[in-house]
């Protein structure tokens, strides 16, 4: 509230003359936005945490991914949904004769890569055609063989990965089974042999 003196022509005070507004709502509405404000602050201080634990779960996954990939018996290679290069080993590398270093080709894409084991494909139009088809389509495919220019037999397994039902990208794995194909070719010869042989008086 306010008061004003009211004088006469002497000076004197006669009266006052007072106002008064009720700041009760004005005092809420500080009030509310008081809290409001500490609410937001600790909304945005609980989100702030979160993410920094995400985060520190989301490195751990991929370094938990690394080893993983980085101890399996067979030429190993991870993308993400984009089509990047997440991580490889270097069976991979030694698979495809790749000169590169470990972690070189990491954050480059898929069709990169595609381009330089093409090379090594005894057919590679048919090699980069299959492997696209199967990633655009987001589906499984194990025991894909791709015959080297070399003379080796590479199996390819090829898996998609889905965490709660979103697509996060895809892990293939390049398997030489030229060994395996060598005995089974050498088992057929045997088997078609000794058949003939039985047949023959």
């Amino acid at each position: 509230g306010r008061a004003v003196p009211i004088r006469d022509g002497s000076g004197t005070i006669i009266k006052w003359f007072g106002t008064c507004t009720d700041i009760h709502d004005q005092k809420m509405a500080q009030e509310r936005m008081r809290n409001i404000n500490r609410e937001l602050e600790h909304s945005v201080l609980e989100r702030t945490r979160q993410l920094r634990e995400l985060s520190e779960k989301d490195q751990a996954n991929i370094q938990r991914l690394k080893e993983i990939i980085h101890n399996l018996p067979m030429g190993a290679v991870a993308l993400d949904e984009q089509d990047t290069i997440l991580h490889y080993n270097d069976r991979f590398l030694t698979t495809f004769n790749l000169k590169a270093s470990l972690d070189e080709l990491i954050g480059t894409k898929g069709a990169d890569l595609r381009k330089a084991i093409k090379g090594s494909s005894l057919y590679p139009e048919q090699y980069v055609q299959q492997l696209e088809r199967i990633v655009a389509s987001r589906l499984s495919s194990m025991g894909d063989e791709i015959q080297l220019r070399d003379g080796r037999i590479i199996a390819r397994d090829h898996m998609p990965i889905f965490d709660k039902g979103i697509y996060r990208g895809f892990l293939l794995l390049y398997t030489d089974v030229t060994q395996e194909r060598r005995s089974d070719a050498s088992k057929s010869e045997f088997m078609s042999l000794a058949s003939h042989q039985l047949r023959t008086p």
